[in-house]
């Protein structure tokens, strides 16, 4: 992500990395204001775009198996950025230790992490066919044997994440504020301890 969460792989309704003067000619061209764009690229872009209404990767899988060009396209970018990026910092660390997928597509669909990872093995990233075929629920290792940078699927938890660190700003507080102690504050930390416990 840059300054927005627009940036990067297009994303299920955002538009993901796009040319600077891509947003002018679509503001002339569709004689757009600049609300009407900003919300075009925020709710209509992206893979829905793309695949002519889809946003759901399920559904664009098989529109795309079915032979619907606009959900390949769609697929065949989605792809082709994801290895970009991929490609890009491999560059700026000097190689890398692991690649990790994640989130629902990460998670769940074999195919794209398989064709994501397709003649990658100059880079060490090398899928064992099998292994990525695992059913999706667990964090599984899915790189080959000699696969020199090791591959993982990790489910995403992100209301832990969230909730850790709100637990970890509390503390922080209630440690530089101990003079003049919340009650609200010790309440809610309370409730966040508890709830963390039963899910660390």
């Amino acid at each position: 992500m840059g300054l927005s969460p627009q940036s990067g792989l297009p994303q299920n309704n955002r538009v993901g990395d796009l040319d600077s003067f891509a947003l002018p000619f679509l503001m002339r061209s569709g004689g757009l204001s600049l609300e009407q764009a900003e919300k075009l690229m925020c709710k209509e872009s992206g893979l829905k775009a793309l695949s002519g209404g889809h946003n759901d990767i399920r559904d664009i899988e098989t529109e795309a198996a079915r032979g619907n060009k606009r959900a390949r396209l769609a697929l065949d970018v989605l792809i082709h950025q994801a290895r970009h990026w991929i490609g890009s910092f491999y560059l700026q660390l000097n190689g890398a230790d692991a690649l990790v997928f994640t989130a629902g597509a990460g998670e769940n669909r074999a195919a794209l992490r398989e064709a994501i990872c397709a003649n990658l093995d100059q880079l060490g990233i090398v899928l064992d066919p099998e292994k990525n075929r695992t059913p999706a629920g667990n964090e599984f290792l899915i790189s080959a044997a000699e696969s020199r940078v090791r591959v993982f699927v990790i489910p995403a938890n992100e209301e832990l994440v969230v909730a850790r660190e709100v637990k970890r700003l509390l503390d922080h507080e209630k440690s530089t504020f101990l003079s003049h102690p919340s009650p609200i504050t010790h309440q809610v930390s309370a409730t966040l301890n508890s709830q963390l416990s039963t899910i660390n």
